[in-house]
């Protein structure tokens, strides 16, 4: 009986649009997901980050590729890792 409880609580995925008012995107929320992606989220919730990072990357271009190119290859050194 307790098992039918915890699987009747659960929240099924609901297709609701992004919450931020930039965005157009419509996705299955799960649970109180409000945004479509962690990117809608820190424009909305953490604003001043979001602008403190665009303006860092904006006067900083080369040193942005820089730090992108090795999260990317940290990123496909990982995945290939996990695929072996």
């Amino acid at each position: 009986m307790a098992i039918g409880a915890r699987l009747s609580k659960k929240k099924s995925p609901v297709l609701r649009a992004c919450a931020n008012p930039n965005c157009e995107y419509a996705f299955w929320g799960i649970g109180n997901q409000k945004y479509c992606c962690k990117k809608c989220y820190k424009d909305v919730e953490r604003p001043k980050i979001s602008e403190r990072t665009r303006k860092w990357r904006k006067n900083h271009p080369e040193r942005a590729k820089e730090i992108n190119k090795a999260d990317y290859l940290k990123r496909k050194e990982k995945k290939n890792d996990n695929n072996n």
